[in-house]
């Protein structure tokens, strides 16, 4: 099992934004989201995981106003492109829920586990 704690992404609401004739682009505190979740990860060691997996997500409610449904996205495209996984298309099982019983500085906590065919 992997463990890897985060910072709170903004909501999937607030990651890209409009620019007349350009389109969608990232915006500023996603970016910023993005290099301090990629750094977290480099500082947990980097890990990976091949192939299938199942994820669970647990965020202090306190942390966001975000949906809890709106944080997903984020965590699973930075996992993708730091190399925690290969592809975020091999989730099998996702449960994101709000968690009170998180270490004090935690405010995202994310564990990922190889899928089990029984799961």
């Amino acid at each position: 099992m992997i463990q890897l704690d985060l910072p709170v992404p903004p909501s999937t609401n607030k990651l890209y934004r409009n620019v007349p004739s350009v389109g969608r682009v990232k915006t500023k505190d996603y970016k910023s989201w993005e290099k301090v979740g990629g750094l977290s990860i480099i500082s947990q060691g980097r890990p990976s995981i091949d192939g299938k997996y199942s994820i669970s997500i647990r965020v202090h409610p306190d942390a966001t106003k975000a949906d809890i449904g709106n944080l997903e996205k984020p965590i699973s495209d930075l996992l993708q492109m730091m190399g925690v996984i290969k592809n975020d298309r091999d989730c099998q099982k996702m449960v994101i829920f709000w968690s009170r019983n998180l270490p004090d500085m935690v405010d995202c906590r994310v564990l990922l586990s190889a899928w089990k065919k029984d799961d």
